[in-house]
């Protein structure tokens, strides 16, 4: 299974097959790519634009699977947060998917008057019970313009390979912070933070499952150490014998002193690739660096998930 992260200005892939109970990792590589800058959701009407990202994306993919450790045809993608419309609604109790539509189409049609609703393919995440004690009548939807998806499955089809499955980069972390888990059974929250420029991605899984999800600004009054607080601190319930991890991406060692003096929380890192078996064809081009390894962490994912 190849496993594909969509960023803006780069492409990260793996290519990953499982064998008795071991993951073998074939192929890693990573490309420069020119795609639809993510600051902000907008259609891809123009059809020269389309063509010329879609150009942009092809010979990108073709570079970045032209390494013979890609053999795999089934793919599965992960884009980038910044790509996406998240948002957290009340849930009162009819889930069926006539009533979930209507509500986030007209959630749609009040955050964005001037893009139609079928413009948009949504996805839902109910988060249902949380064993903290925080039981929470919402659902969370992402939503994505599917002009961009379009360009995706366009750009993808063009290789030759097929796409399953596309997903959010940091909603799609459950398979490898699962896998990196040494004790099995302890219950564990984790505590993912993507930041981007001005903006905290905050999302949190218990036992590996999404149950909450928030943005916060980041400014010299509002730091990342205290948008961190402010995002444990609304939870509620004892978690007494409970693993409680902070993965925060890029990682800044800078913050963790104080973040975890004031949250009792401990940072951890994704460690995207010590549970694969290595190929000598991957270790040809296998990051050095933690940093970079960790940004290869939604493609390794996403090629465990399928």
């Amino acid at each position: 299974m190849i496993g594909l992260y969509v960023q803006q200005d780069t492409l990260r892939a793996v290519d990953i097959t499982k064998k008795s109970r071991n993951y073998v990792l074939k192929s890693v590589s990573e490309h420069p790519v020119h795609l639809p800058m993510p600051d902000r959701l907008r259609a891809l009407d123009s059809e020269d634009e389309y063509e010329y990202f879609l150009q942009n994306l092809s010979t990108s993919l073709s570079a970045l699977f032209s390494g013979r450790g890609f053999a795999s045809k089934d793919l599965a993608v992960a884009v980038d947060i910044r790509n996406v419309f998240i948002h957290t609604v009340p849930f009162d109790g009819d889930f069926t998917p006539d009533n979930v539509r209507h509500l986030i189409e007209w959630e749609l049609n009040h955050f964005f008057p001037d893009i139609p609703n079928n413009a948009f393919l949504f996805d839902t995440y109910n988060p249902g019970y949380n064993p903290a004690k925080d039981i929470s009548p919402k659902f969370i939807y992402t939503a994505v313009l599917r002009s961009y998806i379009r360009l995706l499955q366009h750009g993808i089809n063009k290789t030759g390979k097929k796409l399953l499955s596309i997903n959010v980069d940091q909603f799609t972390l459950e398979p490898l912070l699962k896998l990196s888990v040494s004790e099995k059974k302890r219950e564990r929250l984790n505590a993912v933070f993507y930041r981007y420029n001005e903006i905290l991605f905050c999302s949190l899984l218990w036992n590996h499952r999404l149950v909450r999800y928030r943005e916060y600004m980041i400014d010299e009054i509002n730091t990342p150490e205290k948008q961190i607080v402010m995002f444990l601190s609304s939870l509620t319930g004892a978690r007494k014998n409970i693993d409680q991890y902070i993965y925060y991406y890029p990682f800044d060692e800078s913050i963790i002193e104080e973040t975890e003096k004031n949250t009792g929380w401990k940072f951890d890192r994704f460690k995207s690739f010590d549970k694969l078996k290595i190929t000598r064809r991957a270790k040809r081009n296998f990051p050095e660096s933690m940093e970079v390894q960790e940004g290869f962490a939604p493609a390794v994912s996403v090629a465990l998930k399928n």
